[in-house]
């Protein structure tokens, strides 16, 4: 569990990171507004790849207990990535000049 954590925490900066990124990236472009929802599709390997990660950090458990434990670490990690960009992100969408 705690190695589970600790690459879920890690996994959580890297994705908040590359949100950050591709935010500054489309909010800089000279087709900003209308392009903001063309990397969305990025996004659905968070999930993806936290289930993958939390398998692996788990592999010694029975299958049952990995199973269930990598989808439920998986799944507070998406709402803690979300609850990140909510707070830490969306100041920082508009600091460097997005808009709503």
């Amino acid at each position: 569990m705690k190695r589970m954590a600790a690459i879920d925490t890690v996994l959580l900066i890297m994705f908040f990171i590359a949100w950050c990124v591709l935010d500054y990236r489309l909010v800089q472009s000279p087709e900003y507004p209308n392009n903001i929802h063309s990397d969305d599709w990025a996004f659905a390997f968070v999930p993806i790849t936290t289930l993958a990660c939390n398998l692996w950090a788990n592999r010694q458990l029975s299958r049952p207990r990995m199973v269930l434990y990598s989808i439920l670490g998986t799944l507070a990690m998406c709402i803690a990535l979300a609850l990140v960009v909510m707070v830490f992100g969306i100041p920082f969408h508009f600091q460097i000049g997005g808009h709503q």
